[in-house]
């Protein structure tokens, strides 16, 4: 319990102090037991301990995991404090039928059907997807539909110039060196001059599919998109080599099924290389 304070539990407590309305359930298990069927961890520790009145929702098809659970009947999960279910299309339908008839038959008790319901239409009112007399009188105005805000229909923002120049910086801030140039050399290969002439090869060299990785188009990405899908402003990493060396340099992309050119001629080459594009657990390395 000591662990579970000190380490797990800290991003929560200035989280909720700060107003956080909706807190995910995750795959995980604490002593056995998963989190979406733990009531230690839902009802007794976050909800009643921390003081969390918002809701919890589940993470998809995350209460199949709970023991004596499938994805269309896990009364556990409702019990131990998620109120709203994260479901697949082919599922939600099973879900229903047998959670009402759970509440019919009392195995979902009441009082846990209020929570789950004062807890929704709570964090609904509080965010303006609703409203009433008494929300109106307290200030809370209610929001317009996502279709109606302002930005609406308008997916040249996703290409915002102020966007790209904040994603290159995460970028640049992220990245890593693991080793510049060898040991007792002269000089360091990197950062390379604007105006060299360079050779770029390997298979993520020319692939967005590869340096987006997952969640990108779907759910575990691919190789096997052609770049123009990506939009007209984005780039491969040979195609901002070629970009950054324009004036008073070159970039030639090398094919791996072409003849093999001759390196001395040029000033670097730079391989690019990856792993396959993957997402959550495909992913998992053990």
């Amino acid at each position: 319990l000591q662990e579970l304070k000190d380490t797990h539990l800290s991003p929560y407590f200035g989280s909720i102090e700060a107003g956080v309305q909706t807190i995910m359930a995750s795959f995980n298990s604490w002593n056995g037991v998963k989190a979406h069927g733990n009531e230690f961890l839902l009802r007794d520790m976050l909800k009643r301990n921390l003081g969390f009145t918002g809701l919890v929702v589940g993470d998809w098809n995350g209460h199949a995991q709970v023991d004596g659970c499938s994805p269309v009947q896990c009364d556990q999960a409702v019990e131990a404090g998620v109120d709203i279910m994260m479901l697949s299309k082919r599922d939600w339908k099973g879900y229903l039928q047998n959670t009402t008839s759970s509440a019919k038959k009392g195995s979902i008790t009441a009082e846990k059907i209020d929570d789950s319901v004062t807890r929704i239409l709570t964090v609904k009112a509080l965010y303006g997807a609703m409203t009433t007399p008494a929300l109106r009188a307290a200030g809370i105005k209610e929001r317009a539909p996502p279709s109606q805000r302002p930005g609406a229909g308008q997916s040249s923002v996703l290409e915002a110039a102020e966007h790209r120049e904040t994603a290159r910086e995460a970028v640049q801030k992220s990245l890593v060196m693991l080793k510049n140039g060898v040991k007792g050399a002269t000089g360091k290969p990197i950062p390379l001059s604007t105006t060299g002439k360079y050779l770029v090869a390997g298979r993520c060299a020319d692939n967005i599919g590869l340096q987006n990785g997952g969640w990108t188009k779907d759910w575990q990405g691919s190789a096997n998109y052609p770049n123009h899908l990506f939009g007209s402003k984005s780039e491969s990493i040979y195609e901002g080599i070629k970009k950054a060396t324009e004036r008073g340099g070159s970039a030639t992309l090398y094919q791996s099924d072409g003849e093999i050119p001759d390196l001395s001629s040029y000033d670097a080459l730079i391989f690019c290389t990856g792993e396959d594009p993957y997402s959550e657990y495909l992913g998992d390395r053990h």
